[in-house]
């Protein structure tokens, strides 16, 4: 497998994929890890009472100084034909270190420029112009990542491949031995995934929502998917993604039994409460709520101040370089997502607001990942996110601000959105196993057509719970996880279940719940494994029943339910 080759596929809505670090830096994999780095990484230390987080060295350059540069095709053949000579003519030590490092930061420059590009299309995906911006750079990544690997390829496997023995392990080396661009999905399947993408962007943004063509779309995206899946040796793209997307550490079989537990445990609860938790989240809409971004910044920056350094730093930054795109706009990209400039060493959230208090729990949401960002950083060469553990670390960013909301939204407002988010992280243990097993069974079906695409939906959306109203086939149609990032969802899913079991430890001990969501903060989401992260810091398993129910009941007798 490439280790990029699922880059792009993965879609803008991932946690970005980006920082590339200087070579040499990685370790070898032990038992299975997170594609970059060892599975059986330890615990992060606790020095002086205080959790240790990594410093990552950043530019401190404000996002309002970046610019998004249209980038020629041919620029970067330059870079790698300089580390591929190496290969035939051998040279200086220093020399092949200088190529490569120009080359790693040449990638950089054009992983950023895709980023800013995204985050442009973002403001209007209605702007053709921008959307056709924004495939032709990702096109001119691909093929600028396939370059560097090819010239490393050529530099491992020739007389001179000592070159490589000072800057980079042998887990390294070893990929880039093996590394074959023929092995890959062509670059046309990624193009035509890719503007299909961006036409799903531009369908669902508009004023009357065609979700007949949207189904159609999707139904076309599966299609593309399989091939790439199938060029790339998997016998079902529900593999490929686990596997290469996310590099998870369990099967899609094995999401079954988490499938399993969100609809014995998890759906009879939301059954049984969301009625008043959406009347009491329904009483917070009175039109008082300051929503405004110096309202929202302010208090993710005085409550993150007050639950610990490791937290106040990464808001100040947030605030100070301008990290944000938190405006309002009737054509902007109706998400919220956090990228990484990989140029800068610089996180950046966009969130579109709705002028609820959605707006503050989304931003806390987004910080979880600009914090994990902030200090742990990226590897574009040969890192893949655990995107189990990324979610857990924004949506127990969520519940860390629990304890803060009656000074945030006041006691009675606070007691509300509580409930309100309570009830949100059970939906998203049930929805994030019914969009699973609905892909699953989707990608899986052989003669594909729109409307057995909704005939699935419905048996799995019944099968959950969840009663069928009219419109509610368009529900999954709005996800834009379902197009951009499919099989992400149970992410959403496994990592509810951890964050509520921080709620409940909360209940006891809000230092405790804190320091346990710390220990899982510092955790480099490309060097450990979700299942192994929950391990080391102590937290049950989704895919036992027996913990799921535990976990359920918990939440249930907490009576955060019932404001």
């Amino acid at each position: 497998m490439n280790f990029f080759s699922r880059s792009r596929a993965a879609g803008l809505l991932a946690l970005a994929f980006s920082l590339s670090l200087l070579a040499g830096c990685g370790a070898e994999p032990d038992g299975g890890a997170a594609v970059s780095a060892a599975g059986s990484a330890a615990v992060p230390v606790i020095v002086s009472g205080r959790r240790y987080f990594p410093q990552l060295e950043r530019s401190d350059v404000p996002y309002s100084q970046m610019s998004c540069e249209h980038y020629a095709a041919s620029r970067f053949a330059p870079y790698a034909a300089a580390v591929a000579a190496f290969a035939s003519d051998g040279g200086e030590q220093e020399a092949f270190d200088a190529a490569c490092r120009a080359a790693e930061d040449e990638l950089r420059s054009i992983d950023t420029f895709c980023s800013l590009q995204s985050l442009k299309v973002s403001e209007n995906p209605g702007n053709s112009a921008a959307a056709d911006e924004e495939v032709y750079i990702s096109g001119v990544s691909y093929d600028a990542r396939d370059a560097y690997w090819s010239a490393m390829h050529q530099v491992a496997v020739s007389p001179h491949a000592r070159l490589l023995d000072s800057g980079y392990a042998d887990w390294q080396k070893e990929a880039f031995q093996k590394y074959d661009a023929g092995s890959t999905a062509g670059e046309e399947l990624y193009s035509r995934e890719e503007k299909l993408e961006k036409r799903y962007e531009a369908l669902l943004s508009a004023d009357r929502v065609d979700y007949g063509a949207v189904c159609d779309l999707y139904v076309e995206l599966v299609k593309v998917r399989r091939e790439i899946a199938a060029q790339e040796g998997y016998d079902s793209y529900a593999s490929d993604a686990y596997e290469s997307s996310y590099a998870r550490k369990y099967t899609p079989e094995e999401a079954q039994q988490f499938w399993d537990a969100a609809r014995t445990c998890f759906a009879p609860m939301i059954a049984k409460y969301a009625g008043a938790a959406d009347d009491a989240a329904g009483a917070t809409e009175d039109g008082e709520l300051d929503c405004s971004p110096d309202a929202l910044l302010d208090a993710l920056e005085d409550t993150a101040g007050q639950m610990s350094p490791e937290l106040r730093a990464p808001a100040r930054y947030l605030r100070q370089y301008g990290l944000y795109d938190l405006s309002s706009g009737e054509s902007r990209l109706d998400s919220g997502y956090t990228v990484f400039l990989s140029a800068y060493n610089e996180p950046f959230i966009f969130n579109t607001p709705t002028h609820s208090y959605l707006d503050y729990t989304s931003l806390f949401h987004e910080f979880g990942h600009f914090t994990n960002y902030f200090y742990c950083g990226s590897d574009l060469l040969f890192g893949t996110s655990d995107n189990d553990l990324s979610e857990l670390q924004s949506q127990g960013m969520e519940v860390m601000f629990f304890p803060y909301y009656d000074r945030i939204f006041g006691a009675e407002r606070g007691r509300a959105v509580r409930a309100s988010v309570l009830m949100q992280l059970l939906y998203s243990v049930v929805d994030g196993a019914m969009y699973d097993e609905f892909q699953q069974r989707v990608y899986a079906e052989k003669d594909l057509t729109a409307q057995r695409v909704q005939d699935i939906f419905r048996q799995v959306y019944e099968s959950y719970g969840y009663k069928t109203y009219d419109g509610y086939q368009e529900e999954w149609m709005d996800q834009i996880h379902n197009f951009e990032m499919p099989f992400y969802y149970i992410s959403y899913g496994v990592s509810a279940l951890s964050a509520l079991e921080l709620y409940d430890r909360q209940q006891d001990s809000p230092a405790a719940a804190l320091d346990t969501y710390l220990t899982v903060a510092a955790m480099n989401t490309e060097e450990y494994y979700f299942t192994d992260a929950l391990e080391a810091a102590g937290l049950s398993s989704p895919f036992s029943t027996a913990d799921c129910r535990a976990v359920a009941q918990a939440v249930e007798e907490s009576g955060g339910l019932t404001p």
